[in-house]
């Protein structure tokens, strides 16, 4: 996989500590089920001053491009 984008930062999300009353089309969520990686600012830039802010002001827009290309060798 390739990933592309104008984002400083890919988070990576296991689902871990998804608990098994949480459905997904009507199956029970188990852990290591799958993955999510989400192009992004640094998660919790809202919390510290040394990183960039991360606030959209009102009436702004913002836009960010992201492009994840699968290829098999």
């Amino acid at each position: 996989m390739i990933v592309e984008t104008d984002e400083p930062y890919i988070v990576l999300y296991t689902g871990n500590r998804l608990e098994d009353t949480f459905l997904i089309r009507g199956i029970p969520c188990q852990k290591h089920l799958g993955l999510c990686r989400e192009t992004q600012h640094p998660p919790n830039a809202i919390h510290n001053q040394q990183l960039p802010s991360i606030l959209l002001e009102k009436n702004k827009e913002y836009h960010s491009k992201t492009r994840f290309t699968f290829t098999v060798e």
